[in-house]
């Protein structure tokens, strides 16, 4: 028989198994849409995701084109000196922009960018412990076993 220890663990690794395959799934639902008979994903799907990020960087986190640029790894323009402009990542954030109003609605994705907005603030506004426990509820741990770990993480973690 497991110790209760035991069985956390097991329990957080099965639920990271079962997000690798749900992230899978979520892969090959999208090819077997919007792929094509060579193999290989449409060019708009493959940039949907990434387009809507930045989209999401610039609308909620206020970041500039320049920082969805380096977070989203996007080559630095050429003439990035002389004109001083991001524009494929301009581009990126009106193309996801478009993706997120065509599901949500333009008064929808209003709204989500608000409520996006107000939970990082929650978040952020949230002690390293409070973080863990979160985080560690989300995988389906008791919120007092939680807390028990998250504490004695952060109490080692100070030593």
């Amino acid at each position: 028989m497991l110790s209760r220890k035991e069985k956390i663990g097991l329990l957080v690794h099965t639920c990271a198994r079962i997000n690798e395959f749900l992230d899978a799934l979520k892969k090959l639902m999208s090819f077997l849409e919007y792929g094509t008979p060579d193999g290989r994903a449409k060019t708009a799907t493959r940039a949907a995701d990434r387009d809507v990020k930045a989209a999401v960087l610039r609308d909620v986190d206020r970041l500039t084109y320049r920082e969805i640029g380096e977070v989203l790894d996007v080559p630095r323009p050429k003439d990035l000196e002389i004109k001083g402009d991001y524009p494929r990542v301009r581009q990126m954030v009106i193309r996801g922009r478009k993706i997120l109003v065509l599901a949500l609605g333009e008064d929808g994705w209003r709204r989500q960018i608000e409520a996006m907005k107000a939970e990082a603030k929650r978040w952020n506004s949230l002690s390293d412990v409070e973080q863990a426990v979160e985080s560690w509820v989300e995988y389906g741990l008791p919120y007092e076993e939680a807390l028990r770990m998250a504490t004695r993480d952060h109490k080692r973690r100070k030593n």
